[in-house]
């Protein structure tokens, strides 16, 4: 074939691929194998005269040329099969990229408005509105819990653990500032968080709250087990029935904390300071580990 022939028939094929769309999935020798059998199919409709002659004289008889016709024109009716079948999966394709992109768009848009929602809890638990602050407390409780974005956990825990804290240092200013030290009790939003600590201590058990203030809480039966406490004060907290089992309590304050019938399996109380800690009926292990020359006897501890 000549340098002219393969131009011409080049453009031929750039033109219908190109209206087809299907220059890149069809192979040049079946394309033009294809246009010759459609050539073929049109001569025999257009001039079915001449073309029986051709047939019967040079090729085969009657009933093989039928078949033999047959056969050559599968192949155009695969390649228009190819065509539609190609097309359609890449309008399936095209949707679901459409489809990917608009999740990405919702989740992003979702973000933002649980970012503008986090923002706004905290400028209200900040804002010394004890309104607006009591309101606050039980809302962080989606983001502790990860359901609106684990990267929301973290963020809400130290908002809490931070508050918990500048607001134990303001009340033992109080209390040295009385003449009489007479006890100054937790405001109310110190006390509805300890309430969602309580309540809700499965959430808080996969947050780190090493340092964490509990001084003085009542913390009565709750549900602590796995908590990461390690230093955290708990002096004089009221926590009988409440489940510690395998908790990190390493170098804990628990001076005058009331553990009565505590749950301590498994526990880790190493370094921790249990000087005037009310342990009576609580239960331990030989898991639970012990701050040296403690003895859980006579602590009337209960071994299980």
């Amino acid at each position: 074939m000549g340098d002219y022939d393969k131009t011409v028939l080049g453009r031929i094929e750039g033109v219908v691929l190109k209206g087809f769309r299907l220059k890149r999935r069809i192979p040049r020798r079946l394309f033009v194998f294809s246009l010759v059998l459609a050539e073929l199919l049109w001569l025999q409709y257009v001039y079915p005269t001449i073309c029986w002659d051709i047939k019967m004289k040079y090729i085969v008889g009657p009933k093989e040329a039928q078949n033999l016709f047959f056969l050559l024109g599968l192949l155009p009716a695969f390649f228009l099969w190819s065509w539609r079948d190609g097309d359609k999966k890449l309008d399936i394709e095209n949707q679901r990229v459409a489809n990917k992109n608009l999740e990405v768009s919702n989740e992003n848009q979702t973000i933002t408005h649980n970012q503008t929602n986090f923002h706004k809890l905290v400028e209200w638990l900040l804002s010394g509105d004890e309104a607006q602050q009591l309101g606050s407390v039980p809302q962080f409780l989606p983001f502790l819990e990860g359901k609106l974005g684990e990267q929301f956990q973290e963020s809400a825990k130290e908002v809490l653990v931070s508050f918990l804290a500048s607001s134990e240092v303001e009340r033992l200013k109080e209390e040295d500032a009385d003449p009489n030290k007479k006890r100054v009790d937790f405001s109310p939003t110190v006390q509805r968080i300890h309430q969602l600590i309580k309540n809700n201590g499965p959430v808080f058990a996969n947050l780190t709250l090493t340092g964490i203030k509990l001084r003085g809480a009542n913390l009565w039966g709750a549900n602590l087990q796995q908590a990461q406490l390690a230093f955290a004060d708990l002096q004089e907290t009221i926590l009988p029935g409440a489940y510690f089992q395998w908790a990190e309590l390493w170098g804990t304050k628990l001076e005058g904390a009331n553990l009565l019938e505590a749950n301590l399996e498994g526990a880790n109380l190493l370094e921790a300071n249990l000087e005037g800690t009310n342990l009576e009926g609580a239960y331990y292990d030989e898991k639970t580990q012990f701050p040296e020359g403690f003895d859980p006897v006579a602590a009337k501890m209960r071994e299980v």
